[in-house]
């Protein structure tokens, strides 16, 4: 339906005098002007748009036709009044105040309808109405900026695109439509003319409008491998919206891809995001997305918690969440993240990836084969996580027939590209090839510096292929990177005391000591290098803090009470083997120890009754048939 069928044309039979055609001449150029004031208000004055919080969704700024207060009135009660059903045209053009008004003033009319239509939210009936104006009048009448939005809420993209173009060409300085126009390319990838676009939108706009142009050239910057000018137009939007958090997280993007910043630039702009929108889940999944992807395992399972609570997707993020636990090492974990999330609605995509990693962190091969099969018949090209999960499974099944061919796809993918490499590494450390490890892992910490899992991996992978020297400091860096972890603390020791650098080893042990609630393992392996050192009495310090611990191991505490008898503590040495006795009587060995103290502390006759306890025990026991008979002897 068009005007041509709705309203009555000026009929060609009817004669109108030079005046009326002025008259009426005069009244369009009236509805135009005021138009054109009513955009350039709606240009100047920023405060009253809504600004919207992403640059994929488009600037709202639908006002453009202005009707007297009555005829206003008149068109808001009627669409109020349709409340409940759906708004239809003839429902317009048949109200009296409508058949009543000057024909001239009919279209102005119906564009307010749509807008109004709009603002409400109503797209499908706004586009109905809209779609009765000629492309010339909804131009002329600013209305062309509302229809096209209005299409684009209804996914009619290239008729949005149309009519955004109709109403730039008559309004070329209305910042929404340039706006929302060099959106609307991007989103049909189409950058290069989306660039032209706002770039113009940068320049005729100013404050959050000019931010928000600037952002959406960046976005398409990006899409163009542009990123250092990407990066240069995200920091000149933030001048002028410092608060925006989807543009901190863009920038932090740009500058992850460009890959020619620091982790510590991309992770100051991530934080920046997340401090701006603690409530979004999304600048808190990039952040762990790009832990992830810089083996920063660690560090991304907070942040992937985080993020999975907010998050109203929860399904994509604890896929992504269990993974990373599974590539860090811990299966438990990531099986109860899974759990958790196991009877959450899945598409049919989801249900296969979420199949796959279930049975690869599981480790049957049966559920492996089965799940991957399904994936990879169904999988759809370009679906990031199903491709990554395929090559995870050949890693973990069939790592040895692999080639650098299989992760060429992935070198451009900032999340999934390292950590596939590093699992491949692991796995032919794991297969006994430790050369062809170091040879990965030294690609892997080039790549990334700052991740504690490629240095402890490099670290063991170099002392498996017999480079020490060059392990040790590996193992160093990790813990550096990573003092908190007790795998690469003890590594480190490990590897200290290899060099003979036991006040190296002593001073991790510490700090394992200082951190840990109940480090048994740390104060014993500290006590072994005391007494490596010939220092008896420190080594003394350690052991009895293993006792005092709750340590039940036997060997301990003889150590223990051999160190104290052996510098004279002959009553802390008694009270240790005591308890050692009293926890295990049938101890022969704690047993004969008690009664070589008694006798240094000149108890012999309480030394002969302990021996023969021991005799009881054990008649064919040498040593306290030789104490015994050298205790009588000399009594004699």
């Amino acid at each position: 339906m068009t005007w041509n069928s709705i309203f009555r044309p000026l009929d060609s039979r009817v004669a109108l005098s030079a005046p009326g055609l002025a008259a009426i001449a005069l009244l369009l150029a009236a509805i135009v002007i005021m138009v054109d004031q009513r955009l350039a208000q709606s240009v100047s004055e920023t405060q009253v748009v809504a600004v919207s919080a992403d640059e994929d969704d488009p600037t709202e700024d639908i006002t453009s036709v202005t009707l007297s207060p009555d005829l206003a009135e008149a068109v808001v009660k009627l669409i109020e009044a349709s409340r409940g059903t759906a708004f239809k045209l003839d429902q317009l053009t048949t109200a009296s105040f409508f058949e009543n008004a000057d024909p001239t003033l009919q279209p102005a009319i119906v564009a307010f309808a749509g807008e109004e239509l709009s603002r409400r939210q109503h797209y499908g009936e706004a586009v109905d109405v809209f779609a009765s104006l000629s492309p010339e009048d909804r131009a002329a009448l600013g209305s062309a900026f509302a229809y096209g939005y209005a299409l684009r809420a209804q996914d009619r993209d290239e008729e949005a695109l149309e009519s955004y173009r109709q109403h730039v060409a008559a309004f070329p300085n209305h910042q929404a439509a340039n706006i929302n126009l060099g959106l609307l390319l991007a989103k049909l990838d189409r950058h290069v003319e989306a660039l032209a676009v706002l770039h113009h939108a940068a320049e005729i706009s100013s404050g959050e409008r000019r931010g928000k142009a600037l952002s959406a050239q960046g976005s398409s910057l990006v899409e163009l491998a542009r990123y250092d000018e990407a990066i240069a137009v995200f920091k000149k939007s933030i001048e002028y919206r410092p608060n925006h958090s989807a543009t901190w997280r863009k920038l932090a993007m740009a500058i992850n891809s460009s890959g020619t910043h620091s982790q510590e630039d991309i992770e100051s702009a991530f934080i920046k995001a997340i401090a701006l929108a603690p409530h979004n889940s999304v600048p808190a999944t990039e952040l762990a997305n790009f832990y992830f992807g810089k083996g920063r395992f660690r560090d991304a399972i907070s942040v992937y918690r985080e993020a999975h609570n907010l998050a109203k997707d929860r399904l994509s993020i604890g896929l992504h969440r269990a993974l990373n636990l599974y590539i860090s090492g811990r299966p438990a974990s990531a099986k109860r993240v899974l759990r958790k999330i196991q009877s959450t609605k899945r598409s049919a995509s989801q249900n296969r990836q979420f199949d796959a990693l279930s049975a690869l962190i599981e480790g049957s091969e049966r559920k492996i084969s089965r799940a991957t099969e399904s994936l990879s018949a169904s999988r759809t090209r370009g679906e990031p996580l199903t491709e990554a999960l395929l090559l995870f499974v050949q890693i973990e099944t069939n790592a040895e027939g692999l080639s650098e061919d299989l992760f060429e796809p992935f070198i451009d993918d900032t999340t999934f590209y390292q950590p596939l490499r590093y699992a491949y590494a692991l796995k032919l450390l794991s297969q006994g090839q430790p050369n062809d490890c170091v040879a990965q892992f030294e690609i892997l910490t080039q790549m990334s510096d700052r991740s504690p899992a490629f240095a402890y991996g490099h670290s063991l992978a170099l002392r498996g292929a017999g480079n020490d020297a060059a392990a040790l400091q590996e193992a160093r860096r990790a813990y550096q990177l990573q003092p908190e972890s007790d795998r690469i603390s003890y590594e480190l020791v490990d590897q200290e005391i290899a060099a003979n650098d036991f006040d190296g080893a002593l001073s991790v042990l510490n700090d394992v000591i200082a951190r840990k609630k109940r480090p048994i393992q740390a104060y014993t392996q500290s006590g072994d290098l005391y007494l490596k050192q010939g220092k008896p009495r420190k080594a003394i310090a350690m052991y009895s803090q293993v006792v005092d611990l709750g340590n039940t191991d036997m060997a301990i505490a003889l150590k223990l009470a051999e160190l104290q008898l052996s510098v004279g503590n002959l009553n802390d040495a008694l009270a240790t083997v005591n308890d050692a006795i009293e926890r295990e009587s049938n101890s022969i060995d704690a047993r004969f120890l008690k009664a070589r103290i008694l006798v240094q502390n000149k108890a012999t006759s309480a030394a002969v009754e302990e021996l023969r306890k021991i005799l009881l025990l054990d008649e064919n026991y040498e040593p306290a048939h030789l104490l015994l008979t050298k205790l009588q002897s000399n009594a004699m």
